[in-house]
């Protein structure tokens, strides 16, 4: 594959004003190689992502990895993503407090999630950090 800018010769040739770059392909090795990697695709979800946050106090030896690996020991089916969206530590919390706000996603591709499911999860969630980490919901 080459890849260049057109001399400035043939720009004037056919009176081009603006510079032109060309791009050469050798398809036969493109397509060999597009034949040996496997194509997955995923049928895009048929229900809506439920988003539900929590902002913890903790300690500030705790990091979001551990909440993170803590939320997903709970639920491995619903739970899609967990996202850290704000961190505070001031003079507004304690020496050693940190505040994180955090982020849940779940979605089931074939259901509607009813809230009591997901409110379950969460408190589920809820008790395993304030277990593990002595998080406070704020």
């Amino acid at each position: 594959m080459n890849i260049g800018k057109l001399n400035q010769e043939v720009q004037r040739f056919f009176d081009i004003k603006k510079p032109v770059f060309i791009v050469e392909i050798n398809w036969e090795v493109l397509t060999e190689i597009l034949e040996t990697v496997k194509i997955q695709f995923k049928e895009l979800p048929k229900t809506f992502v439920v988003r539900r946050d929590f902002s913890l106090l903790l300690d500030k030896s705790v990091g979001f990895t551990e909440i993170e690996k803590t939320a997903r020991q709970i639920d491995k089916k619903l739970l899609r993503d967990i996202n850290l969206f704000d961190v505070y530590e001031g003079d507004k919390l304690e020496k050693d407090k940190k505040s994180y706000a955090v982020s849940f996603h779940f979605q089931d591709d074939e259901r509607t999630l009813v809230d009591k499911e997901i409110d379950g999860i969460m408190d589920k969630i809820r008790k395993a950090l304030e277990e593990k980490f002595a998080a406070q919901l704020r």
